[in-house]
Parts: structure tokens; sequence; C-alpha cells
């Protein structure tokens, strides 16, 4: 039996990334709910399908599905993750070298206003770091 040949599209461009992450935020109450209740996915999944509807209106270029859209604001969020990880490693570096802060994009600081407890964490009390993040 021949496994079924996957369907590939053309990557997102930076215009479909500002799209997609603009009606995302108007539905993120939603989509970044953590309960994880049958009623929830149903909604999550109906409002993923708005926003490839509303998506394909405005794009007019490729034709991308609601779990497309969805693979790829997954794969955004892991990725400004990991890059604000690596910003903040860079920040506590020591050795004296310069600091190598790989600046953030306008769609991405979007979506770090989004996800700033995910992204950053909760603040620790007994740590020093938030003692040197405040004196910087």
């Amino acid at each position: 039996m021949e496994k079924p040949k996957r369907e590939r599209a053309t990557n997102f461009n930076s215009e479909e990334v500002r799209t997609l992450i603009n009606i995302v935020l108007k539905y993120s109450h939603v989509i970044e709910n953590k309960e994880t209740d049958a009623v929830t996915w149903k909604q999550k999944n109906e409002i993923w399908e708005t926003v490839a509807a509303e998506f394909n209106a405005l794009s007019g270029c490729t034709y991308r599905t609601g779990k497309v859209l969805r693979l790829e604001y997954d794969i955004m969020k892991r990725n400004l993750k990991k890059k604000t990880t690596k910003n903040k490693q860079e920040l506590f570096k020591t050795g004296g070298d310069t600091v190598k802060v790989e600046p953030l994009t306008d769609y991405e600081e979007k979506l770090l206003q989004v996800l700033t407890l995910s992204v950053e964490g909760l603040p620790s009390h007994n740590d020093s770091d938030g003692i040197l993040a405040a004196g910087t």
C-alpha cells in the first residue's frame, strides 16, 4: 500500500504572516485558552475555520485551511519562544563579549504581547534575576 502524496503549498510570505497574526489576535481569548475540555476544543476548531475564511478573503494568494494556519501559528509561537530564550541567554552570558541580541520583527512583537506569560514565564521573587532586570 502506497502512502498518499503529501500536499504542499507555497511558504508563507511576510504579508501573509502579518495578516494571520492580526486575525489571530482578534480571537486570542479563545485560541490561547488553556482549558482542554470538549467544548473548548470544539470552539477552537470553529474559530480556526473562521480565521481561515477571513485569511483567505484578505490574502487572495494561496488558499489555506484552518489546519495549515494553526500549524503555522504554532510554529511562529515556537520560534518566538526560542528567539526570546536565546536573547535572554545572551543578556546574562558572562565573558565580556558584546551582546548579540536578535531584534524581534513587528509581528513577533505583536505576538509577544499576547504570549508574554507563556514566553517569559512567571517572575521569581526568590531569584536575583529580577533585581538585575530592574537595574538595567
